[in-house]
């Protein structure tokens, strides 16, 4: 069985499966929207899983942080759907800004938010 990620350590898997969509947009694959799902459902499950694991227990110790967190959360959910339906009418732009914020995300999560919230180590 492999070991319980903490979400600070899903960030390379995403950020791979966030280049190999990128890279499927500029070749025109047409593996692309099975790609979409695959980063879609990846972001989605790393979002619950830090609100399950993180928000959750450092709340009440930094409540303005974990707000901004949720705040950051809702806007790529509200750019994924975006992203979703732009791609339905063929049209990627939406679908790269979805990646473009959520990258922008892993990057202030990596240089301030984990870190505020002490957030490191191995996996439980």
């Amino acid at each position: 069985m492999a070991p319980v990620l903490t979400p600070l350590q899903e960030h390379p898997s995403l950020a791979r499966i966030a280049t190999e969509l990128e890279q499927a947009f500029r070749d025109g694959a047409p593996s692309r929207d099975d790609r979409w799902d695959l980063f879609e459902r990846a972001v989605l499950d790393h979002m619950h899983h830090e609100e399950v694991e993180l928000i959750f227990e450092k709340s009440s110790s930094h409540r303005a942080e974990v707000e901004a967190l949720l705040v950051e959360h809702h806007e790529i959910r509200t750019a994924l759907v975006q992203g979703r339906c732009a791609l339905a009418e063929g049209d990627t732009r939406a679908a790269l800004l979805a990646i473009s914020s959520f990258r922008l995300h892993q990057i202030r999560e990596e240089s301030g938010v984990y870190q505020h919230l002490g957030v490191h180590g191995p996996p439980r």
